[in-house]
């Protein structure tokens, strides 16, 4: 047999980690398609062929290039075509139920019969699931709620965005998944369509008026609910009595909820220091109770018991069709039309009182500090005005003063950051031998804990804010940075000179300095006028093709063998390169 090489996720600890192939039909086209299926988890197949390649397998060499690549799929949509099949075959009758191992039972495809163990919690999604004698699972497909509304709610996905035929759709749907999804649609009774608007975040943009704490105890008592919880145990309604209420939407099994958790946390445990009478409760969106006591765990404040239909029916209240949702009661029914999940994240308790009022002052406040704030006022903050060095010296944000700064965000995990920290700290160098220590640099770490900060700076000439110093979170907000690497430039009058420091020094190198966009134009015009001077094509006596001029970013000469940017002499038909200095002295030889 032939080994192949095939690039799959690890199987994990759990199981034997053996896996098989198997064959089932293909969700879309009904095709045999094969399938991996190892530890419970089902895997699609890939393969990649590259005419030129080989691989390296132990020993000896596999002439045929082929990848494999395996990567796991929902089984859900390859069960889909099956239940469908299942459900037709009983014509009118909605009330006939069959056994699973029956509707698994597929001529010419065996496979099905090995996810028998998977499959019976992916019909809970799209099937109305029942269990006679403790064995027999049947399935048949819901009609109160359609199918396709809890395979979102599976997937996570907000239907009202997928399909745009809610009302409003026209002005426009959100692109931004980042965080897990629950969708409870309208009954099937109700004659008018629920109105979706542009949500960035539930919780910020919903129908339903807000109240004070008396009308969240009459909605309670309306519901049935007696008590709420607290982690100690059960707490009297009462209890929301003369507080500002806020209802947080959340599930234990939820990566983005269990992230957001200790933001509010910290806002919680802020807020109610500075006196703020502020009280969250917890609405879960968990399917069973364990997840739910654990998810509790890890709150300060109230929830709601563990009741899936009551935690439903506020779900519907408050028409929260994604989590986390954190919605503010707020009696001033001042409407807040941004993401507020986004929000704390980004400006902790100061978001109080989490109205679109004080968010537009927060921006603002942003947008100050980016266009006219000094640098003292950028990196220091009340009892932390110093900066470190690899060393651990500390160094005082207001000896600066004079210098060009750049703001370095960068990530010890990242490797395109390892890869531009390399020639900035050429850069960094040569311009401190060479223009007495004018330029420095400031490390914003983004990485995910205390020692990759070390390792980050430790690896770094330059300096760095603390760890622990919520500056580095602020920066990232005021810069609106998205991507790392990314380098802001603050010029010695500490106003910033440009925020795209990172193509400045890819580009030009020490060059750029002092970094200003007529520094910029002159190297750009230089450029065009070298360009103007050259030939646009020469005849080179150690290559048998043309070669024409042209624009490279970087490129190695194939004479001197060093690297080389910009203006090159290239083979259109060769992986030829050469510098217009080393073309006179090829020709010449």
């Amino acid at each position: 047999m032939e080994t192949r090489v095939l690039i799959a996720p690890d199987p994990g600890t759990s199981g034997n980690g053996l896996g098989s192939t198997i064959t089932l039909r293909h969700p879309k086209s009904g095709n045999a398609t094969q399938y991996l299926f190892v530890n419970g988890v089902l895997q699609e197949f890939q393969w990649f062929k590259n005419l030129y390649g080989s691989w390296f397998l132990g020993d000896y060499v596999n002439e045929d290039g082929r990848l494999y690549l395996s990567t796991p799929v929902d089984p859900v949509f390859l069960m889909l075509p099956t239940f469908e099949e299942a459900r037709m075959k009983k014509g009118d009758d909605p009330g006939k139920f069959r056994q699973l191992d029956e509707i698994l039972f597929i001529d010419g495809y065996p496979g099905y019969q090995q996810l028998m163990s998977i499959v019976e919690n992916y019909m809970q999604v799209v099937c109305e699931v029942k269990v006679v004698d403790a064995v027999s699972i049947l399935g048949e497909y819901l009609k109160e709620e359609p199918w396709l509304q809890l395979l979102c709610n599976h997937l996570k996905l907000n239907i009202r965005e997928v399909t745009g035929k809610a009302q409003g759709s026209a002005e426009g749907s959100n692109s931004d998944f980042c965080n897990e999804i629950q969708f409870y649609q309208e009954k099937s009774d109700d004659k008018k369509a629920p109105i979706a608007k542009k949500v960035p975040m539930a919780g910020l943009d919903f129908e339903a008026k807000y109240g004070d704490s008396h009308d969240i105890r009459t909605i309670f008592a309306d519901e049935g609910v007696k008590f709420l919880l607290s982690r100690e145990g059960k707490v009297p309604l009462s209890e929301c009595n003369g507080k500002m209420i806020c209802l947080f939407f959340s599930a234990n099994w939820c990566r983005p909820c269990r992230g957001f958790i200790p933001h509010l946390v910290e806002l919680y445990e802020t807020l109610r220091k500075r006196g703020v009478n502020l009280e969250i409760i917890f609405v879960s969106f968990d399917r069973e109770e364990d997840g739910f006591k654990e998810h509790l765990k890890s709150m300060p404040w109230l929830a709601v018991p563990f009741d899936v239909n009551l935690h439903r029916r506020l779900i519907d209240r408050y028409q929260v069709d994604r989590i986390p949702s954190f919605i503010p009661l707020c009696s001033d029914a001042i409407a807040v039309d941004e993401d507020l999940i986004g929000c704390i994240e980004d400006y902790g308790a100061d978001a109080f009182p989490f109205t679109k009022k004080r968010h537009d002052e927060l921006k603002a406040i942003d947008k100050r500090k980016r266009e006219e704030a000094n640098l003292e006022e950028l990196l220091a903050q009340e009892g932390c005005n110093f900066l470190i060095s690899g060393d651990d010296k500390k160094v005082l944000v207001s000896e600066l003063a004079g210098k060009t700064i750049g703001l370095y965000f960068s990530a010890n995990w990242s490797p395109p950051c390892r890869s531009f920290t390399v020639p900035l700290a050429d850069v960094y160098n040569i311009l401190n031998a060479a223009k007495d220590h004018c330029f420095e640099i400031v490390l914003i770490s983004t990485d995910r804990d205390l020692k990759e900060f070390n390792v980050s700076r430790n690896s770094m000439p330059w300096l760095a804010i603390p760890y622990e110093d919520r500056v580095r979170h602020d920066l990232c907000r005021i810069f609106n940075i998205k991507g790392i690497p990314a380098l802001v430039l603050i010029g010695p009058d500490g106003k910033v000179i440009s925020e795209n420091g990172k193509f400045m020094i890819s580009s030009y190198g020490s060059e750029a300095y002092p970094f200003t966009e007529s520094r910029i134009r002159d190297l750009e015009a230089a450029l065009r006028k070298q360009g103007e001077a050259l030939s646009k094509q020469v005849e080179d006596v150690k290559h048998e093709h043309v070669l024409k001029l042209d624009m490279a970013k970087a490129y190695v000469c194939d004479f001197c063998k060093n690297q080389g940017k910009f203006w090159a002499f290239s083979c259109d038909v060769c992986d030829y390169d050469l510098h217009p200095s080393c073309v006179e002295k090829v020709n010449k030889d």
